[in-house]
C-alpha cells in the first residue's frame, strides 16, 4: 500500500509533511524509524483536508520526487526561517487549491524618491530575477523575517539594496490598505497583514545626472558614491540603483513596484485631493 512519507531536514529547515487516506491519525513513520519518536504533525491553519474524489475531480496534482502521490488529502511545505508556509487541501472556497502564507501576510515595499524640478525620479535596482525572465528593475523589497515589523524591513531593504543608510525619519508609509498580490492563493486575512509601501525622500544634492535628455521624463539620474556603502555582500551584488521617472517607474514588470509607484504619485505628483475616504475591510 502506497503512501506519502513525511520526511523532515534539518539543515535546510524544510518541512514536507503529507497524509494520504491510508494515514492513521495523519501520523507516518518510516520501516526504520520503528524505535523513534514519531515527525511532529503540522497543523494545516488555511486549508482543509480533500475528501475523496476531489483532487481527481479538479485535475490537481501531488508530486515528490518525481512521483505523482494519488489521493494526496493535504499537503504542507515549510520555511521556519523564513515564516513561510504553502498548504494544498480544500480552501475555504470549498474546492481544492494552494495557501501560501509569510510573516506578516506579505513583505515591505520602500521607494526612493527624489523631486528635481518638479519632476518626481523613482530610485530602482537591478535585479536578477530567473522567474521574471531574467533582469528586471523593481525597486527595494523583501520578506518580513519572523518577528521583524514591516517598518524595520523596509528599512533594511533599502540598506541592503541601495547601500543608502537613512535616519528612519524620512521613512513614510503610503497611505492605503496592506496589498495583497494574488487573493486566490496569498493569505492575507486580517486587516493589518500584508504588503505594504513605504517612501523615502532624498536630498536632491545627494543623486547626480546619470543620462540628460532636453525631455526630463528621460533623464536618468544616480546616488552620489559618497552618500552610499555595501552593507552586505547581497548589497555589493545589487547595488546598481538609478533614479527614473515615475512615468518609467509605472511601466516595469514588477508589480509591487507598478503599485506602490501608483500610490506615491497619488501623494507626491497629483494635485492634492480632497481627503480620501478611509476603507475598512474593504467597505467605504
Amino acid at each position: 500500500m502506497d503512501c506519502l512519507i513525511s520526511k523532515e531536514t534539518h539543515r535546510s529547515h524544510l518541512i514536507i509533511i503529507g497524509y494520504c487516506k491510508f494515514c492513521l491519525n495523519s501520523v507516518l513513520f518510516l520501516p526504520d524509524m520503528v524505535e523513534q519518536e514519531p515527525i511532529q504533525h503540522l497543523e494545516m491553519k488555511n486549508v482543509a483536508p480533500l475528501t475523496e474524489g476531489d483532487q481527481e475531480s479538479r485535475g490537481w496534482k501531488v508530486e515528490l520526487n518525481g512521483e505523482t502521490i494519488p489521493e494526496v488529502t493535504s499537503l504542507k511545505v515549510v520555511q521556519e526561517r523564513m515564516g513561510i508556509s504553502l498548504e494544498y487541501g480544500k480552501t475555504p472556497a470549498g474546492y481544492d487549491g494552494l495557501a501560501l502564507e509569510e510573516a506578516g501576510g506579505g513583505g515591505a515595499v520602500i521607494i526612493p524618491y527624489v523631486n528635481i524640478e518638479g519632476e518626481i525620479y523613482v530610485g530602482m535596482v537591478e535585479e536578477n530575477r530567473p522567474f521574471a525572465g531574467g533582469t528586471v528593475l523593481n525597486v527595494p523589497r523583501g520578506f518580513l523575517n519572523p518577528g521583524e515589523t514591516h517598518f524595520e524591513t523596509a528599512k533594511k531593504e533599502l540598506e541592503e539594496e541601495t547601500g543608502y543608510t537613512v535616519i528612519e525619519e524620512r521613512i513614510k508609509p503610503l497611505e492605503g490598505e496592506p496589498m495583497n498580490p494574488n487573493s486566490t492563493f496569498f493569505v492575507a486575512k486580517d486587516p493589518d497583514k500584508g504588503v505594504r509601501p513605504y517612501k523615502v525622500s532624498i536630498v536632491p544634492d545627494e543623486v547626480r545626472l546619470f543620462a540628460d535628455s532636453q525631455d526630463p521624463r528621460e533623464r536618468v539620474y544616480e546616488f552620489n558614491p559618497e552618500v552610499i556603502k555595501p552593507v552586505s555582500r547581497m548589497g555589493e551584488r545589487v547595488m546598481r540603483s538609478k533614479f527614473y521617472h515615475w512615468t518609467t517607474a509605472l511601466q516595469v514588470r514588477d508589480m509591487f513596484t507598478v503599485a506602490g509607484v501608483g500610490r506615491l504619485v497619488r501623494e507626491e505628483v497629483l494635485p492634492t485631493p480632497a481627503k480620501a475616504p478611509q476603507i475598512k475591510n474593504n467597505v467605504v
